[in-house]
């Protein structure tokens, strides 16, 4: 994709893969810093300013994404079986540690399908399925 691909909207009501990234780095790093300590909704988050799209380049995109992941992933690799029914907050109400990560994939494949969405739309006939094509 180029880098134009990236702000692309399929309307001016939709957001575009660069919004999307920003907006889950924004997630990731919110939910998972601190994960066992602090709410989930960090008080430095700017969620609004995450849906303004910022016309980062292509690189940068691609570098909040990582991070955000590399911030759950790493989260994640510290927890233990008893972690997992500890309690925590996320925006002051109460989740349990499991509860919380089943949440947050269920909100990560929502804006993961979108961005395919708009990858699909953008390639058009240049689109290679991530899976199985139809009818083979």
């Amino acid at each position: 994709m180029g880098e134009d691909d990236f702000h692309y909207k399929l309307s001016e009501r939709q957001n575009s893969i660069a919004v999307i990234a920003q907006h889950v780095h924004g997630n990731l790093m919110s939910r998972f810093t601190d994960l066992l300590t602090t709410d989930g909704e960090k008080a430095s988050r700017n969620r609004d300013a995450e849906f303004v799209d910022r016309k980062l380049s292509r690189d940068e995109i691609l570098k909040l994404w990582e991070d955000g992941w590399s911030c759950q992933f790493a989260a994640l690799s510290e927890l233990s079986d008893a972690d997992l029914t500890r309690s925590i907050t996320i925006r002051g109400e109460p989740y349990i540690v499991a509860g919380a990560i089943a949440r947050s994939i269920g909100h990560l494949g929502w804006h993961i399908a979108q961005i395919l969405l708009i990858a699909k739309h953008v390639r058009g006939d240049r689109w290679e399925y991530v899976t199985l094509p139809p009818a083979k």
